[in-house]
């Protein structure tokens, strides 16, 4: 893939969401990029774009841990025995 940075392509494709927006009635636009994306934030950003909203995400198995801690490591310890349990199994019939 050919990198277009610096050809316009981004000011272009918003020059028509901004038709389009307006068009259908519209008063504004929402942008959502990484917060790793300094560059493309630092663009958004100078044409006025104001962050709205913060987004937060977690993996649903960290949340559960988070949310009941006893819960988790009860699981957690059945799920070694169990383990541990199949590698001596499967060691005893070899």
């Amino acid at each position: 893939m050919g990198c277009d940075h610096g050809r316009g392509v981004a000011a272009q494709l918003l020059t028509r969401s901004a038709a389009v927006a307006e068009s259908a009635g519209s008063g504004y636009l929402a942008s959502v990029a990484p917060a790793a994306a300094k560059g493309a934030n630092r663009y958004y950003a100078r044409l006025g774009f104001n962050a709205a909203v913060t987004r937060r995400v977690v993996p649903a198995a960290a949340l559960r841990r988070r949310l009941a801690p006893d819960a988790v490591v009860v699981t957690d310890r059945v799920l070694a025995r169990r383990r541990s349990l199949r590698a001596r199994t499967r060691g005893a019939g070899q």
